[in-house]
């Protein structure tokens, strides 16, 4: 069941704003009147967060908007820019830069001592979809490099640090996309056998970039990453 943006968005303030907010004050510890200039940096998600024509959108969009407001009520925060950008300089700027907001992020063990981690935003399941015109035998990882099918992640992303800890070599097990567009049109083209897609939303962002999500078949969970961001 894929819930409407409202109802997670309701669901997930009353679960985790609190939470946010005295790690927000932790992390900003200044005076009512200082001003502390903060960039937010993702990369589109639908329907997590990504652009809607013009404006921003998505559900934790609307949960980041609104933990900022709060916060605000006693501590100056700005929000200097706000930028959608592949998802491994997203990444790379919340790594380099001070006072950067980057979400929505898998929490690995690799990434536990590069970020602060301020909150919870949202479930998260994700699994290898494939398309329903393309059977696959394959029920585990290890059955699908034993019989060479190809797979495309996220550049940079949790699955990809994932796969290469199994093993996986880029370029011969698996490619890279640095948007979900580029990662569907694999799919579609038939470039790749497999791709790694959340399951709440795979039908919905399949469709939103201009595909049939409707040929998507959930295969292989990654039950290593089940995790909420």
């Amino acid at each position: 069941m894929i819930l409407s943006d409202n109802l997670l968005f309701n669901r997930l303030i009353k679960m985790w704003l609190a939470r946010s907010i005295l790690a927000i004050y932790a992390l900003f510890p200044l005076s009512g009147l200082a001003v502390t200039n903060i960039q937010i940096v993702s990369e589109q998600f639908p329907p997590l967060q990504y652009m809607n024509g013009k404006e921003n959108s998505g559900y934790v969009h609307q949960y980041i908007q609104e933990t900022i407001r709060r916060v605000n009520l006693k501590l100056n925060i700005k929000v200097s820019s706000y930028e959608f950008l592949p998802w491994k300089r997203a990444l790379l700027k919340a790594q380099s830069a001070p006072n950067v907001l980057l979400f929505s992020l898998s929490r690995t063990v690799k990434r536990e001592n590069k970020y602060q981690w301020l909150g919870e935003v949202s479930v998260y399941q994700q699994s290898f979809h494939r398309l329903k015109n393309n059977p696959i035998k394959a029920t585990n990882l290890t059955q699908v490099k034993a019989l060479g099918y190809l797979l495309s992640v996220q550049n940079g992303g949790a699955v990809f640090d994932h796969l290469e800890s199994l093993g996986f070599k880029y370029d011969t097990d698996f490619y890279y996309y640095f948007n979900y567009k580029q990662g569907l049109k694999q799919l579609f083209n038939k470039r790749v056998d497999l791709i790694a897609l959340n399951n709440a939303t795979a039908r919905h962002a399949t469709c939103m970039e201009g595909f049939d999500g409707d040929q998507l078949i959930r295969q292989i969970p990654i039950k290593a990453l089940a995790k909420p961001l």
